[in-house]
């Protein structure tokens, strides 16, 4: 590949029906990007990193995006599908082809995926069956976010059985891990030759489920460090993405923090 490329990038946004996104909160995907032209530094091995090739098409001049709101296949979607589909979670998806056609779908997992874990009771509590993450990944979602309001409503086991079982589907994550350090490192997607990296924050907490330094969990946006986060995790790719969780339930949407 050429020392430098020039990469043209086209966003598309697509929302999934209601029935089976509960959105609770807005989302925002805010992309951090370099200059047009890039040089390519050579391939390093970082942590959550992904090599994908597609040698059909070589060198192309932009990568598709889609980036999907929050995904949640609990309480009156799991009795929709049990009572409608058999417990067969790809049913929802069967009109939702054209996520595969993007380079990369990015989604919110809004929850913890997991049998474990024991319910802290919030106001809206949310913990899906482990087959939805087989369904997620037929559909196209690639990467999801686990920074949100809701992965902790189980407690912190269920959160890390979370974070074991998206890796054993082949889907990948961004806004937590299993220590401070994963946590922070971006994922990086690598397609055609390009590196793209991926960061995801809440804004609405938990708090009780924030990463430490041998602790999982997940990044909060008031992170003292976030500066540094977003500045060494720009580093390490050509262009970074940067997912926040935040705003306050059935209310306009508020920018409160200035980092947002």
């Amino acid at each position: 590949m050429p020392e430098k490329i020039k990469l043209g990038i086209r966003l598309a946004f697509w929302t999934i029906c209601p029935v089976i996104i509960g959105i609770f909160l807005a989302s925002s995907i805010l992309p951090f990007f370099k200059p047009v032209e890039l040089k390519i530094a050579p391939q390093v091995a970082y942590v959550n990193t992904v090599i994908e090739e597609k040698p059909k098409i070589k060198d192309p001049d932009f990568l598709t995006f889609a980036f999907v709101g929050d995904i949640m296949l609990d309480r009156g979607v799991k009795k929709s599908v049990i009572k409608n589909y058999d417990m067969n979670y790809e049913k929802l998806f069967e009109n939702m082809e054209m996520l595969k056609d993007f380079d990369i779908t990015f989604a919110n997992l809004e929850g913890p995926v997991s049998d474990k874990g024991k319910d802290k009771h919030n106001l809206y509590s949310f913990r899906m069956d482990p087959v939805v993450l087989e369904a997620l990944k037929n559909a196209g979602i690639d990467i999801v976010s686990v920074a949100n309001n809701h992965v902790g409503d189980w407690g912190r086991n269920a959160y890390v059985d979370s974070l074991m079982r998206l890796k054993e589907n082949g889907i990948y994550y961004t806004g937590g891990g299993m220590d401070g350090f994963e946590a922070e490192q971006p994922t990086i997607i690598e397609k055609y030759g390009i590196k793209i990296g991926f960061l995801g924050f809440s804004d609405v907490g938990p708090n009780d489920t924030e990463v430490g330094i041998e602790k999982p969990g997940l990044l909060l946006a008031r992170n003292k460090r976030f500066d540094e986060i977003i500045s060494k995790a720009s580093a390490k790719v050509d262009y970074l993405i940067v997912s926040f969780h935040f705003g306050d339930e059935y209310k306009p949407k508020q920018m409160r923090d200035k980092n947002i």
